[in-house]
């Protein structure tokens, strides 16, 4: 059974922009991002295309927590929308399986990554827009740089993607 979208509802349409809360937003599919990731991987190596793909990602994440950030949600709760928003936009299922205010840490699971799946087998982590956006994200919630890893991955045969973010120095460890 299919839950009520709610970001659907509010996304606004016309005169060729898709809106949501005032934000502009596009429909693409993964493949088309993946195309492009594996065309700058051919290019660039894996690790370079990681870097540039994740601060594409990085600058999405930053500029949208922080504007949720703006209006009043503490940093736990700015974990949970954005979560609520990337499965909402189809980007995989989103679950916090851990915050810590304390060592300013916090542990993502992405089950079914759309960016995963597209990219199909691989020996290493290709969710590098995720990977962005949960950086991004990680330095709204803790008012700090913070960085992202992921530490397991659909594409190389784990159950699901896996990232853990911090600042720099702190860490989570479960």
């Amino acid at each position: 059974m299919n839950k009520e979208n709610g970001l659907i509802d509010n996304l606004k349409s016309g005169n060729g922009k898709l809106e949501l809360s005032g934000t502009r937003y596009l429909l693409i599919r993964p493949d088309t991002i993946i195309g492009i990731q594996k065309a700058m991987e051919r290019e660039l190596g894996s690790e370079r295309c990681g870097q540039l793909m994740a601060e594409g990602g990085r600058i999405g994440g930053s500029r949208s927590s922080g504007k949720y950030r703006e209006q009043g949600r503490s940093g736990e709760e700015l974990i949970q929308y954005m979560c609520e928003v990337g499965t909402d936009l189809g980007w995989g299922v989103f679950k916090v399986l851990h915050f810590g205010a304390q060592d300013n840490s916090f542990i993502l699971e992405v089950a079914d990554s759309a960016f995963a799946r597209a990219y199909g087998e691989s020996d290493h982590p290709v969710c590098h827009l995720i990977r962005g956006v949960l950086e991004g994200l990680g330095c709204s919630v803790f008012q700090k740089k913070a960085t992202c890893v992921e530490i397991e991955c659909l594409a190389k045969g784990d159950c699901a993607c896996r990232f853990e973010v911090s600042t720099p120095g702190e860490g989570a460890s479960g």
